[in-house]
């Protein structure tokens, strides 16, 4: 099934699976589509557990992705070239 998931100002596409495991068990995964290029899966034993790891783990995902944009590289080669420590 397939949702928006809301982190900010942003809105995210997420597809939800319900996966039937070996021993009868179930296990729940979300697909969320950060853009054209870019998914992260998830998955757990509920579908609680499984929207408190997104609320966990999304927000960080995109933060970590803002980081590594190109300005931010451009801006620590920038910041690290004037301020090299020796090691």
């Amino acid at each position: 099934m397939e949702h928006t998931l809301n982190i900010g100002s942003n809105q995210y596409k997420a597809k939800y699976y319900k996966n039937i495991l070996l021993n009868g068990g179930v296990s729940y995964s979300v697909e969320i589509f950060l853009d054209d290029n870019d998914r992260i899966i998830l998955d757990d034993i509920s579908l609680e557990r499984l929207e408190w790891r997104i609320q966990k783990v999304l927000s960080f995902a995109i933060f970590s992705r803002q980081l590594f944009d190109g300005e931010a590289i451009k801006e620590a080669e920038v910041f690290y070239g004037q301020n090299k420590a020796a090691v």
